[in-house]
C-alpha cells in the first residue's frame, strides 16, 4: 500500500511540468516520449486526481506506441488506474505486464498494491455479488417466461 501512497512534491511536480512545457513549445507539441513518459510519471504520484487522470491520458497516447519506454508506461499505467480505482482496467494491464515481464520485482509489488487495494476496498466480492445477482435475475425471468407459456 505504500507504494500507491508515494507522492510527489510540489517542486518536483512543477519542474517536471516545465521541463515538458519547454518541450512541447519547441516542438510544436512533439514531446519525445522519453519527456512524455517522465511527465506522466510526476503526474500519476501527485496527490491531484485531475493530474492522475491527466497521466492516465498521457501513458495511453504512450502505450499504443510501443519503444524502449514501453516497460516503464505499462508499469505506470497500472499503477495510475490503481490510484484512480479502476481495478479492472489495472488488472488487464497487470495480466499484460506479468506475460511480457514475468520475473519483474516491480511488477510483483504492483500485483501486491493490488491485491490489498482490493480486499480494502472489497471489489472483489462485489463482483461476486453482481454475477449472482445476475443469475438470480436471469432465473426469475426463465421461470416468468415459461409460466406465461403454459
Amino acid at each position: 500500500m505504500e507504494l500507491i501512497n508515494d507522492f510527489i512534491s510540489v517542486e518536483e511536480l512543477r519542474a517536471c511540468k516545465t521541463q515538458y512545457q519547454i518541450q512541447y513549445s519547441r516542438t510544436g507539441g512533439n514531446v519525445d516520449s522519453t519527456t512524455s513518459a517522465q511527465y506522466a510519471d510526476c503526474l500519476s504520484r501527485s496527490e491531484d486526481p485531475n493530474d492522475i487522470r491527466e497521466s492516465a491520458t498521457l501513458l495511453l497516447d504512450l502505450y499504443y506506441q510501443p519503444d524502449e519506454n514501453h516497460q516503464h508506461v505499462l508499469y505506470t499505467l497500472i499503477f495510475t488506474n490503481l490510484k484512480l480505482r479502476n481495478y479492472d482496467v489495472a488488472l488487464n494491464y497487470m495480466n499484460e505486464y506479468s506475460d511480457i515481464y514475468p520475473n519483474d520485482k516491480d511488477g510483483r509489488a504492483l500485483e501486491e498494491a493490488y491485491d490489498e487495494m482490493v480486499d480494502l476496498t472489497g471489489e472483489r466480492n462485489l463482483g461476486l455479488e453482481q454475477v449472482s445477482f445476475a443469475l438470480v435475475f436471469f432465473g426469475g425471468l426463465i421461470s416468468l417466461g415459461l409460466a406465461l407459456f403454459k
